[in-house]
């Protein structure tokens, strides 16, 4: 009895990006922000944005996982006046 299996490997992190806002811009009212991300391989599994807010200074992390485990971020940051 011979078995052959097939595996596909993604060595490859996916591509992230923040939408919506501009980096070190400073805005009246906080944007709404995007977190949009691709990967050839296998495909994106998630992608989200996390917010820290100190005074007037607000940095955001999108972080994207493809469906392989690999992680990117994008790092930013605005000001609310």
């Amino acid at each position: 009895v011979t078995i052959a299996m097939r595996f596909n490997l993604d060595p490859t992190n996916p591509n992230v990006k923040v939408l919506g806002v501009v980096n070190g811009k400073t805005y009246s009212s906080p944007p709404p922000l995007r977190c949009k991300a691709h990967d050839t391989f296998s495909g994106v599994a998630s992608c989200t944005i996390k917010r820290h807010h100190h005074g007037h200074v607000v940095r955001y992390v999108a972080t994207a996982k493809d469906r392989a485990g690999n992680v990117a971020k994008a790092h930013g940051k605005y000001l609310v006046s």
